[in-house]
């Protein structure tokens, strides 16, 4: 008469081990991720567009006012317009207050329709720091 093998091992503990291999390619995925956001990286050498865009947006809310010729520069490179335009206002509403409103209009055309709210958090002393 034969006997089937039997494991030691509950069947639960034997399909948690079959996702261990899986679990670390995907932190592993995460890591090789991360590191294409590193500021070694420069952003005109990422492929991806939309990659790309998310970095100059990175490297543009991180800009100061005094910056706004550079800041004009990376808000033109960034091509998706809804990348574009939420990036050029918070750029406008970190720099409150710093910038005059005639130095930020070359910034702020960038916005598209949102021109007239990246204007409005220049301009806005009132609202306090960002």
């Amino acid at each position: 008469m034969h006997v089937p093998f039997r494991s030691r091992f509950p069947r639960t503990f034997q399909r948690t081990l079959l996702l261990v291999p899986a679990l670390v390619t995907a932190l592993a995925l995460i890591a090789v991720g991360a590191a294409r956001y590193t500021s070694a990286v420069p952003c005109q050498a990422i492929v991806v567009t939309h990659d790309r865009d998310n970095c100059y947006s990175r490297r543009l809310v991180a800009m100061t006012g005094a910056e706004t010729a550079e800041a004009a520069e990376v808000a033109e490179a960034i091509r998706d317009p809804l990348i574009r335009s939420a990036s050029v206002v918070a750029w406008a509403k970190a720099n409150r207050g710093q910038i005059s409103a005639d130095a930020a209009t070359g910034v702020c055309r960038f916005a598209g329709e949102a021109a007239g709210k990246c204007r409005y958090q220049v301009q806005a002393g009132h609202l306090g720091a960002p």
